[in-house]
């Protein structure tokens, strides 16, 4: 390879390996940093939801209990029963009919009936009804039942299906209203409980939890309140998605890995009850320290995702904070471009400059070998430039020119010398013919 293509060859490897060496230092930092961040952005967001959900658990889990233990719900219950029981065996189909089917209002508007003219139950619904149904309201309660001892709905604010319901009754026992209903019976005066989302056919079969806690008198349980809670509630608690850039997203999960809220991130799509997040990566963080992870293929892309773990009324929960992985690692890939860009700058910028230096040796050799050539073919007299300190063509160029110098001293000794024997021939020469003249004159005398 001639030195006009080594030397820009070599400025250019020397130059990519240097960026690449760099340029990958730099990617690594890069991603360690980019990482990082993203961890403890998506971390701090996990905390922050799961302390506004647990204080918004907390806080239905107060109100229930206030309202279990409070002398107008004890004595609505009682009325409530009394009325039921003054109805006889038909007290169910009676008041279904009165406060259901015979009700004026829409399905979703019948709480607006106060009275039914179902006397004795009437005077008792007119009486508790607006206070209970102003406390749902007031408390953001989807509904609220009260059921006596036997398990049967006595009242409900909404009158759905499940009011006038025998909860023990082999059509509901494993439902969860009415596990919610035999867990307050067994528990304690100041209990509570909680039950997961689960489809629920008086909410059109909508996924519905529970929380229950029993009404007592001293230390007897003569019934329980059930809430429903809203889901829509937690969801829009959840959805709030700064600093979670365009694909960001929060998930509520139980210890069954099915999602307990409704992402505001897919309006078309619903992902209650999914078990998208029923993974090891997930359930094992479930009663353990938080953890961030990978997760593949979750509702369509690759995320990253913070697990964190909480407890509420014995059940374990987690906070899940995804967002996409190409969001998250956006600048790696515009550092990765600005790498590459900077290493195709960086040798496209060696190559000339190593075919600017390739030239100008190359020119000065060439003019040394033109100059060394004409030597050998002769003529010593050809110019040869050379600089004193310059660089080791310099060097070659002044040993070039001291040979030359050398040449033509000895090219002049030579015509020197030869002059000399011409001289000394002639003179030979001339010396002869006076001799042959002189022995002639003697011998012609």
């Amino acid at each position: 390879m001639r030195v006009t293509r080594k030397l820009p060859a070599v400025f250019a490897g020397l130059v990519l390996v240097c960026c690449v060496v760099v340029g990958g230092a730099s990617y690594l930092a890069g991603v360690g940093i980019v990482r990082s961040q993203a961890e403890g952005r998506l971390m701090a967001v996990a905390e922050g939801r799961k302390d506004k959900l647990l204080s918004v658990l907390n806080g239905v889990r107060s109100t229930l209990l206030s309202n279990a233990q409070s002398k107008t719900v004890r004595a609505a219950l009682a009325d409530f029963e009394k009325g039921w029981v003054q109805h006889g065996s038909k007290a169910g189909s009676i008041l279904i009919k009165s406060y259901i089917t015979d009700n004026p209002h829409p399905e979703n508007e019948r709480a607006e009936l106060a009275k039914a003219g179902q006397k004795p139950y009437d005077r008792s619904h007119s009486k508790f009804h607006p206070i209970l149904r102003q406390l749902a309201q007031e408390n953001g309660i989807q509904d609220t039942l009260l059921i006596n001892s036997e398990g049967r709905v006595v009242y409900s604010v909404r009158k759905r299906s499940d009011f006038a319901a025998d909860l023990r009754s082999p059509e509901w026992e494993t439902a969860n209203v009415a596990l919610a209903f035999e867990r307050a019976m067994e528990g304690g005066a100041e209990s509570a409980h909680f039950f997961d989302l689960q489809a629920y056919r008086p909410n059109s079969d909508k996924p519905t939890s529970f929380f229950s806690a029993p009404v007592s008198i001293g230390n007897k349980n003569i019934g329980a309140l059930i809430h429903h809670v809203p889901t829509d509630k937690i969801s829009l608690l959840l959805a709030e998605y700064a600093d979670l850039g365009k694909t960001g997203n929060v998930f509520l999960v139980n210890e069954n890995g099915l999602i307990q809220n409704d992402s505001h991130r897919t309006d078309d799509v619903s992902e209650l009850l999914y078990s998208s997040l029923s993974r090891r990566e997930v359930m094992s963080v479930l009663g353990n320290s938080r953890n961030y992870v990978r997760l593949a293929g979750l509702l369509g892309a690759d995320v990253e995702a913070a697990v964190v773990p909480f407890e509420f009324l014995g059940r374990n929960y987690a906070v899940v904070v995804t967002q996409e992985t190409a969001e998250v690692e956006a600048p790696l890939t515009f550092l990765m471009n600005l790498i590459l860009g900077l290493i195709v700058i960086c040798t496209l910028a060696a190559v000339a400059v190593g075919a600017l230096v390739a030239r100008g040796l190359t020119g000065r050799i060439k003019r040394l070998s033109d100059a060394m050539s004409q030597m050998l073919d002769g003529n010593p007299t050809v110019e040869v430039s050379a600089r004193a300190g310059g660089d080791e063509i310099d060097d070659m160029a002044t040993a070039v020119a001291d040979f030359r110098t050398i040449e033509i001293r000895r090219q002049q000794l030579e015509v020197d010398q030869w002059v000399a024997d011409e001289e000394s021939d002639a003179q030979a020469k001339r010396v002869k013919e006076l001799v042959d003249r002189f022995v002639a004159d003697v011998a012609t005398a």
